[in-house]
């Protein structure tokens, strides 16, 4: 009975995600984005925040279980000490939160490319920036992901290099 789901469609033309769409209907949001037509809420044009600093940052990342899995607890654990705030929210809303500048960074260990396909075009429409944990480029085997305004995209690379 929690109303925390939504319907991600994407599309991927030669190799590369284009158009990405997530609606979740409980909450009445609906996102979505075109390559190089901007990001939408509701039909509102939206963008990532400007921070720039990690110490200013409201960080969200999904299971701290799949952190572990990967031996990556420890990295989770020292980025969430230099930013501002963090939850562990996980799931679509983050990235919706991501894309309208109310949150900073989203970052999984774990996920597959359904999971956040329609994201990485999204967010970065929005003006951020969206890679796997280890700065690489999404593709259909991407396994974890990281979404961030852009900014400080690179500096949060370096806790899981």
């Amino acid at each position: 009975k929690i109303p925390l789901f939504a319907i991600q469609i994407a599309l991927m033309k030669n190799g590369e995600l284009i158009l990405g769409v997530s609606n979740a209907p409980l909450l009445r949001e609906l996102m979505y984005a075109e390559k190089g037509r901007g990001a939408y809420w509701n039909d509102s044009k939206v963008s990532v925040s400007s921070i720039r600093e990690l110490k200013k940052s409201y960080m969200l990342f999904g299971g701290v279980e799949y952190f572990e899995k990967q031996n990556l607890l420890p990295n989770l654990i020292s980025l969430i000490k230099e930013t501002y705030a963090h939850r562990g929210i996980g799931d679509f809303w983050s990235y919706h939160l991501l894309a309208q500048g109310k949150v900073d960074i989203m970052v999984e260990a774990q996920t597959k490319i359904w999971d956040i396909a329609a994201f990485k075009v999204i967010v970065e429409e929005a003006g951020g920036l969206a890679t796997d944990i280890y700065g690489n480029p999404v593709n259909v085997n991407t396994n974890s992901f990281l979404a961030t305004n852009r900014n400080l995209h690179q500096e949060v690379l370096k806790y899981f290099s």
